[in-house]
């Protein structure tokens, strides 16, 4: 799918399970439809690899980080509140995955 951001076109499609959005740096249209499609070819001969992805932290590692943010960069009482509220979250959540919490787990 080729789309106009500002000025340039952006290609976006998904290719292994993977979305793949960049863009084109191109003010033609019949430009970028062309990258669009070396872009597909060169993931479909594997010349040029998908980032590796991170591998998502548990909730309690992920709540950790974030109390940590918030404790630098909050006043204080945000900083509590926040960590009041972390400690019934941590108790149901604790070893989860974070991408696996869905509305149906909450």
């Amino acid at each position: 799918m080729i789309f106009k951001r500002g000025d340039k076109y952006w290609y976006k499609f998904k290719f292994n399970g993977v979305l793949i959005r960049e863009s084109t740096k191109q003010r033609n249209l019949r430009t970028a439809e062309r990258m669009e499609a070396a872009r597909k070819t060169q993931l479909a001969k594997g010349e040029v690899g998908i980032q590796d992805v991170k591998p998502v932290p548990a909730f309690d590692k992920a709540m950790r980080d974030f109390l940590a943010w918030s404790n630098r960069d909050n006043r204080s009482g945000t900083y509590r509140r926040y960590l009041v509220s972390s400690k019934a979250l941590l108790r149901y959540f604790k070893n989860i995955r974070v991408n696996q919490i869905t509305i149906e787990v909450v």
